[in-house]
Protein backbone atom coordinates (compact mmCIF):
# COMPACT_ATOMS: atom_id res chain seq x y z
CA UNK A 1 0.00 0.00 0.00
CA UNK A 2 1.21 3.63 -1.01
CA UNK A 3 1.43 6.49 1.34
CA UNK A 4 -1.53 8.11 -0.10
CA UNK A 5 -3.22 5.26 -0.50
CA UNK A 6 -2.51 5.20 3.38
CA UNK A 7 -3.96 8.17 3.81
CA UNK A 8 -6.96 7.69 2.17
CA UNK A 9 -7.62 4.96 4.61
CA UNK A 10 -10.50 6.49 7.65
CA UNK A 11 -8.53 6.39 11.01
CA UNK A 12 -11.42 4.31 12.54
CA UNK A 13 -10.79 2.11 9.84
CA UNK A 14 -7.20 1.66 10.67
CA UNK A 15 -8.03 1.20 14.69
CA UNK A 16 -10.73 -1.91 13.99
CA UNK A 17 -7.62 -3.56 11.58
CA UNK A 18 -5.24 -3.08 14.96
CA UNK A 19 -8.08 -4.28 17.12
CA UNK A 20 -9.18 -7.19 15.43
CA UNK A 21 -5.46 -8.75 15.06
CA UNK A 22 -5.10 -11.94 16.40
CA UNK A 23 -1.90 -13.54 17.21
CA UNK A 24 -1.77 -17.33 17.47
CA UNK A 25 1.47 -17.41 19.90
CA UNK A 26 3.18 -20.88 21.74
CA UNK A 27 1.89 -20.40 24.70
CA UNK A 28 -1.82 -19.32 23.53
CA UNK A 29 -2.20 -22.45 21.59
CA UNK A 30 -0.15 -24.73 24.29
CA UNK A 31 -3.73 -23.89 26.24
CA UNK A 32 -5.97 -24.15 23.44
CA UNK A 33 -5.34 -27.32 22.47
CA UNK A 34 -5.39 -29.19 25.85
CA UNK A 35 -9.12 -27.51 25.91
CA UNK A 36 -9.81 -28.88 22.76
CA UNK A 37 -8.45 -32.23 23.46
CA UNK A 38 -10.57 -32.93 26.76
CA UNK A 39 -13.73 -31.29 25.28
CA UNK A 40 -12.93 -34.42 22.76
CA UNK A 41 -12.57 -37.10 25.62
CA UNK A 42 -16.28 -36.21 27.08
CA UNK A 43 -17.35 -39.51 26.09
CA UNK A 44 -14.20 -41.59 26.79
CA UNK A 45 -14.12 -41.88 30.09
CA UNK A 46 -17.17 -42.14 33.07
CA UNK A 47 -15.11 -38.68 34.77
CA UNK A 48 -14.76 -35.90 32.18
CA UNK A 49 -11.40 -34.17 32.62
CA UNK A 50 -11.18 -30.89 34.25
CA UNK A 51 -9.02 -28.03 33.94
CA UNK A 52 -8.09 -24.75 35.53
CA UNK A 53 -6.37 -22.09 33.63
CA UNK A 54 -4.68 -19.54 35.30
CA UNK A 55 -2.18 -16.30 34.95
CA UNK A 56 -2.20 -12.61 35.46
CA UNK A 57 -4.46 -10.31 33.61
CA UNK A 58 -3.53 -9.94 29.86
CA UNK A 59 -2.02 -12.71 28.84
CA UNK A 60 -5.04 -14.23 27.34
CA UNK A 61 -7.44 -16.30 29.14
CA UNK A 62 -10.36 -13.67 27.68
CA UNK A 63 -8.75 -13.90 24.13
CA UNK A 64 -9.23 -17.99 24.65
CA UNK A 65 -12.49 -17.76 26.19
CA UNK A 66 -13.56 -15.59 23.01
CA UNK A 67 -11.72 -18.12 20.21
CA UNK A 68 -13.43 -20.84 21.64
CA UNK A 69 -16.93 -19.08 21.21
CA UNK A 70 -16.51 -18.52 17.74
CA UNK A 71 -15.07 -22.42 17.28
CA UNK A 72 -17.86 -24.13 19.71
CA UNK A 73 -21.01 -22.15 18.26
CA UNK A 74 -24.34 -23.15 19.32
CA UNK A 75 -26.23 -25.07 16.29
CA UNK A 76 -30.05 -24.50 16.01
CA UNK A 77 -31.82 -27.80 15.88
CA UNK A 78 -35.27 -26.81 17.45
CA UNK A 79 -36.00 -29.76 20.19
CA UNK A 80 -38.24 -28.48 22.46
CA UNK A 81 -38.11 -28.31 26.15
CA UNK A 82 -41.20 -28.46 28.43
CA UNK A 83 -40.28 -28.30 32.56
CA UNK A 84 -44.10 -27.37 33.55
CA UNK A 85 -43.94 -24.61 35.35
CA UNK A 86 -41.80 -22.68 33.08
CA UNK A 87 -41.86 -22.22 29.82
CA UNK A 88 -41.77 -24.33 26.90
CA UNK A 89 -38.33 -23.62 24.96
CA UNK A 90 -36.69 -24.49 22.03
CA UNK A 91 -33.02 -26.19 22.75
CA UNK A 92 -29.98 -25.16 20.54
CA UNK A 93 -26.93 -27.80 20.42
CA UNK A 94 -24.70 -25.90 22.53
CA UNK A 95 -21.35 -27.96 22.82
CA UNK A 96 -19.30 -25.71 24.88
CA UNK A 97 -20.97 -23.74 27.58
CA UNK A 98 -19.36 -20.48 28.47
CA UNK A 99 -20.29 -17.89 31.15
CA UNK A 100 -18.65 -15.11 32.95
CA UNK A 101 -18.49 -16.29 36.92
CA UNK A 102 -20.74 -13.37 38.71
CA UNK A 103 -19.12 -11.20 41.33
CA UNK A 104 -19.69 -12.88 45.03
CA UNK A 105 -21.29 -15.74 43.31
CA UNK A 106 -23.36 -17.89 44.90
CA UNK A 107 -25.21 -21.22 43.55
CA UNK A 108 -28.69 -19.03 42.72
CA UNK A 109 -26.51 -16.38 41.01
CA UNK A 110 -24.35 -19.09 39.25
CA UNK A 111 -27.26 -21.36 38.41
CA UNK A 112 -29.44 -18.01 37.15
CA UNK A 113 -26.25 -17.15 34.95
CA UNK A 114 -26.16 -20.61 33.09
CA UNK A 115 -29.49 -20.92 32.77
CA UNK A 116 -29.35 -16.96 31.52
CA UNK A 117 -26.84 -18.24 29.41
CA UNK A 118 -28.87 -21.46 27.97
CA UNK A 119 -31.16 -19.12 26.74
CA UNK A 120 -34.12 -20.01 29.29
CA UNK A 121 -36.58 -17.72 29.11
CA UNK A 122 -37.58 -18.66 32.49
CA UNK A 123 -33.85 -17.96 33.98
CA UNK A 124 -34.77 -15.70 36.92
CA UNK A 125 -37.33 -17.80 38.17
CA UNK A 126 -36.67 -20.54 40.48
CA UNK A 127 -34.31 -20.96 43.49
CA UNK A 128 -30.95 -22.39 44.55
CA UNK A 129 -32.37 -25.86 45.13
CA UNK A 130 -34.27 -26.11 41.78
CA UNK A 131 -31.63 -25.02 39.38
CA UNK A 132 -28.92 -27.58 39.52
CA UNK A 133 -31.85 -29.84 38.29
CA UNK A 134 -32.67 -27.55 35.39
CA UNK A 135 -29.16 -27.01 34.60
CA UNK A 136 -28.87 -31.07 34.06
CA UNK A 137 -31.90 -31.00 31.88
CA UNK A 138 -30.54 -28.65 29.99
CA UNK A 139 -26.66 -30.20 28.95
CA UNK A 140 -28.14 -33.29 28.20
CA UNK A 141 -30.58 -31.81 26.20
CA UNK A 142 -27.92 -29.02 24.51
CA UNK A 143 -25.37 -31.82 23.95
CA UNK A 144 -23.10 -29.72 26.30
CA UNK A 145 -19.54 -31.40 26.72
CA UNK A 146 -18.02 -28.70 28.62
CA UNK A 147 -18.98 -25.82 31.12
CA UNK A 148 -16.09 -22.88 30.54
CA UNK A 149 -15.90 -20.49 33.59
CA UNK A 150 -14.10 -17.32 33.16
CA UNK A 151 -13.42 -14.81 35.78
CA UNK A 152 -13.56 -18.20 38.15
CA UNK A 153 -11.11 -16.32 40.91
CA UNK A 154 -14.45 -14.35 41.89
CA UNK A 155 -15.22 -18.32 44.19
CA UNK A 156 -11.74 -17.19 46.31
CA UNK A 157 -11.92 -14.39 48.00
CA UNK A 158 -8.22 -12.44 48.43
CA UNK A 159 -7.74 -14.01 51.48
CA UNK A 160 -7.85 -17.47 49.68
CA UNK A 161 -10.80 -18.15 51.60
CA UNK A 162 -13.66 -19.97 49.35
CA UNK A 163 -16.43 -17.62 49.25
CA UNK A 164 -19.15 -20.17 49.76
CA UNK A 165 -18.34 -23.78 49.96
CA UNK A 166 -22.06 -24.63 48.56
CA UNK A 167 -21.03 -23.32 45.28
CA UNK A 168 -18.00 -25.32 45.14
CA UNK A 169 -20.18 -28.47 46.13
CA UNK A 170 -22.43 -27.86 43.42
CA UNK A 171 -19.68 -27.50 41.24
CA UNK A 172 -19.12 -31.03 42.09
CA UNK A 173 -22.76 -32.18 41.64
CA UNK A 174 -22.93 -30.92 37.90
CA UNK A 175 -19.41 -32.82 37.04
CA UNK A 176 -20.83 -35.88 38.19
CA UNK A 177 -24.21 -35.92 37.23
CA UNK A 178 -23.47 -34.73 33.76
CA UNK A 179 -19.77 -36.20 33.15
CA UNK A 180 -19.01 -32.65 31.55
CA UNK A 181 -15.29 -31.00 31.52
CA UNK A 182 -15.64 -28.03 33.56
CA UNK A 183 -12.67 -25.55 32.40
CA UNK A 184 -12.21 -22.52 35.03
CA UNK A 185 -10.33 -19.31 34.08
CA UNK A 186 -9.07 -16.52 36.51
CA UNK A 187 -6.01 -15.69 38.52
CA UNK A 188 -3.91 -18.14 40.10
CA UNK A 189 -5.30 -17.84 43.52
CA UNK A 190 -8.32 -19.91 42.12
CA UNK A 191 -5.75 -22.99 43.35
CA UNK A 192 -7.02 -22.22 46.59
CA UNK A 193 -10.25 -24.13 45.44
CA UNK A 194 -9.01 -27.42 44.98
CA UNK A 195 -6.48 -27.15 47.88
CA UNK A 196 -9.09 -27.10 50.46
CA UNK A 197 -11.10 -29.27 48.74
CA UNK A 198 -10.03 -33.07 47.90
CA UNK A 199 -12.52 -33.79 45.66
CA UNK A 200 -12.04 -30.82 43.54
CA UNK A 201 -8.41 -31.77 43.15
CA UNK A 202 -9.27 -35.45 42.28
CA UNK A 203 -11.21 -33.79 39.57
CA UNK A 204 -9.02 -31.33 38.29
CA UNK A 205 -6.13 -31.52 36.14
CA UNK A 206 -2.93 -29.42 37.52
CA UNK A 207 -2.97 -25.64 37.22
CA UNK A 208 -2.36 -24.79 34.16
CA UNK A 209 -0.66 -21.58 33.51
CA UNK A 210 -0.44 -18.67 31.07
CA UNK A 211 2.12 -16.14 32.17
CA UNK A 212 3.99 -13.05 30.65
CA UNK A 213 6.90 -14.17 28.48
CA UNK A 214 10.62 -13.94 29.97
CA UNK A 215 13.29 -12.39 28.81
CA UNK A 216 15.65 -13.42 31.61
CA UNK A 217 15.34 -16.30 33.83
CA UNK A 218 15.54 -16.26 37.88
CA UNK A 219 18.95 -16.78 37.46
CA UNK A 220 19.65 -13.48 34.90
CA UNK A 221 20.30 -15.65 32.08
CA UNK A 222 18.65 -14.76 28.97
CA UNK A 223 15.81 -17.07 28.52
CA UNK A 224 16.23 -17.26 24.90
CA UNK A 225 13.27 -19.54 24.36
CA UNK A 226 10.80 -16.87 25.91
CA UNK A 227 12.86 -13.85 23.69
CA UNK A 228 12.34 -15.98 20.88
CA UNK A 229 8.33 -16.65 20.96
CA UNK A 230 8.27 -13.07 22.17
CA UNK A 231 10.25 -11.05 19.33
CA UNK A 232 7.87 -13.92 17.06
CA UNK A 233 5.01 -12.29 17.79
CA UNK A 234 6.06 -9.10 17.64
CA UNK A 235 6.44 -9.77 14.20
CA UNK A 236 3.27 -11.31 13.30
CA UNK A 237 2.32 -7.59 14.84
CA UNK A 238 4.56 -5.42 12.79
CA UNK A 239 3.55 -7.88 9.25
CA UNK A 240 -0.10 -7.71 10.05
CA UNK A 241 -0.37 -3.98 11.26
CA UNK A 242 -2.66 -1.56 8.86
CA UNK A 243 0.33 0.47 8.93
CA UNK A 244 4.19 -0.09 8.32
CA UNK A 245 7.09 -0.13 11.43
CA UNK A 246 10.02 2.38 10.84
CA UNK A 247 12.33 0.15 12.02
CA UNK A 248 12.75 -3.63 12.24
CA UNK A 249 11.62 -4.97 15.81
CA UNK A 250 13.60 -8.07 15.72
CA UNK A 251 16.88 -5.80 16.37
CA UNK A 252 17.61 -7.21 20.23
CA UNK A 253 17.45 -3.13 20.91
CA UNK A 254 13.90 -2.51 19.66
CA UNK A 255 12.32 -5.79 20.93
CA UNK A 256 13.82 -4.97 24.13
CA UNK A 257 11.78 -1.82 24.07
CA UNK A 258 8.40 -3.70 23.33
CA UNK A 259 9.13 -6.18 26.12
CA UNK A 260 9.59 -3.16 28.76
CA UNK A 261 6.74 -1.66 27.59
CA UNK A 262 4.26 -4.62 27.71
CA UNK A 263 6.87 -6.85 30.73
CA UNK A 264 6.03 -9.83 28.30
CA UNK A 265 1.92 -9.56 28.51
CA UNK A 266 0.68 -10.19 24.57
CA UNK A 267 -2.50 -8.14 26.10
CA UNK A 268 -0.51 -4.94 27.11
CA UNK A 269 1.65 -5.19 23.44
CA UNK A 270 -1.86 -5.06 21.88
CA UNK A 271 -3.08 -2.22 23.81
CA UNK A 272 0.10 -0.33 23.08
CA UNK A 273 -0.36 -0.25 19.20
CA UNK A 274 -4.06 0.11 19.50
CA UNK A 275 -3.41 3.27 21.43
CA UNK A 276 -1.42 4.54 18.32
CA UNK A 277 -3.88 4.07 16.10
CA UNK A 278 -6.30 6.30 18.47
CA UNK A 279 -3.34 9.01 17.98
CA UNK A 280 -3.41 9.14 14.67
CA UNK A 281 -7.17 9.11 14.53
CA UNK A 282 -7.09 12.20 16.70
CA UNK A 283 -4.18 14.02 14.76
CA UNK A 284 -4.31 13.74 10.72
CA UNK A 285 -0.79 15.35 11.22
CA UNK A 286 0.82 12.42 12.42
CA UNK A 287 2.20 10.29 9.90
CA UNK A 288 0.89 7.00 9.22
CA UNK A 289 3.52 5.01 10.78
CA UNK A 290 4.54 3.32 13.77
CA UNK A 291 7.85 5.35 15.35
CA UNK A 292 9.49 5.56 17.99
CA UNK A 293 8.24 8.96 18.87
CA UNK A 294 4.35 7.95 17.98
CA UNK A 295 5.17 4.76 20.28
CA UNK A 296 6.38 7.39 23.36
CA UNK A 297 3.51 9.46 23.11
CA UNK A 298 1.15 6.27 22.88
CA UNK A 299 3.42 4.45 25.83
CA UNK A 300 2.30 7.57 28.09
CA UNK A 301 -1.21 7.86 27.51
CA UNK A 302 -1.91 3.82 27.74
CA UNK A 303 -0.03 3.03 31.21
CA UNK A 304 -0.49 4.27 34.15
CA UNK A 305 3.98 4.01 34.74
CA UNK A 306 4.11 5.90 38.00
CA UNK A 307 2.20 3.05 39.79
CA UNK A 308 4.51 0.48 38.46
CA UNK A 309 7.25 2.47 39.10
CA UNK A 310 8.32 2.09 35.21
CA UNK A 311 9.87 4.72 32.78
CA UNK A 312 9.23 5.07 29.02
CA UNK A 313 11.29 2.99 27.15
CA UNK A 314 10.50 4.60 23.37
CA UNK A 315 11.99 8.20 25.44
CA UNK A 316 15.62 9.02 24.78
CA UNK A 317 16.06 8.11 28.70
CA UNK A 318 15.93 4.52 28.20
CA UNK A 319 19.34 2.51 29.18
CA UNK A 320 18.37 -1.18 28.27
CA UNK A 321 17.12 -2.28 31.49
CA UNK A 322 14.52 -4.74 32.08
CA UNK A 323 10.89 -3.67 33.35
CA UNK A 324 9.21 -4.17 37.23
CA UNK A 325 7.90 -8.02 37.71
CA UNK A 326 4.26 -8.67 37.04
CA UNK A 327 3.21 -9.28 40.75
CA UNK A 328 2.65 -13.04 40.27
CA UNK A 329 -1.36 -13.60 41.24
CA UNK A 330 0.21 -17.59 41.85
CA UNK A 331 2.07 -16.87 44.74
CA UNK A 332 1.16 -13.49 46.59
CA UNK A 333 -0.70 -15.57 48.85
CA UNK A 334 -1.12 -14.87 52.49
CA UNK A 335 -0.28 -16.79 55.86
CA UNK A 336 -2.86 -19.56 57.73
CA UNK A 337 -3.63 -17.36 60.59
CA UNK A 338 -4.58 -14.01 58.02
CA UNK A 339 -6.65 -16.81 55.78
CA UNK A 340 -8.56 -18.31 59.15
CA UNK A 341 -9.32 -14.95 60.60
CA UNK A 342 -10.73 -14.06 57.13
CA UNK A 343 -13.29 -17.27 56.97
CA UNK A 344 -13.96 -16.71 60.49
CA UNK A 345 -15.47 -13.27 59.79
CA UNK A 346 -16.97 -14.48 56.88
CA UNK A 347 -18.74 -17.09 58.43
CA UNK A 348 -19.99 -14.53 61.35
CA UNK A 349 -21.37 -12.75 58.63
CA UNK A 350 -23.67 -15.42 56.99
CA UNK A 351 -24.73 -16.54 60.46
CA UNK A 352 -25.63 -12.62 61.02
CA UNK A 353 -27.52 -12.76 57.53
CA UNK A 354 -29.18 -16.02 58.47
CA UNK A 355 -30.27 -14.80 61.82
CA UNK A 356 -32.13 -11.41 59.95
CA UNK A 357 -33.37 -13.22 57.31
CA UNK A 358 -35.59 -15.63 59.94
CA UNK A 359 -36.48 -12.64 61.51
Amino acid sequence: MTVQDLLEVPPRTLYRQMASIFVPHPRFMRIMEEVRLILSLQDCDDEAPCLQVSGPPGVGKSTLRKKLAQEYQAVPDGRLIDEPPHPVMTADRIPLLQFVMPPAPTVKSVGMEMLRTFGDPAWHRGDKYSFGKRVDRLVAACGTVGILIDEAQRAVDRNGVVVTEELADWFKSRHDENNVSLIFLGLGRLSYLFEQDGQHERRCDAELRMPAYRWRTGDGMDDLEDQAQFIGTLLAFQKLSPIPFDFDVTEDRIALRFYYASRGVIGALKKLLKMCMRIIAQNPAVPRHITLELLEEAFDRAFRKEAHRMINPFSSTYAGQLPPPIEDDSLSRPDVATRRSAKKRRLRKENVNQALTKR
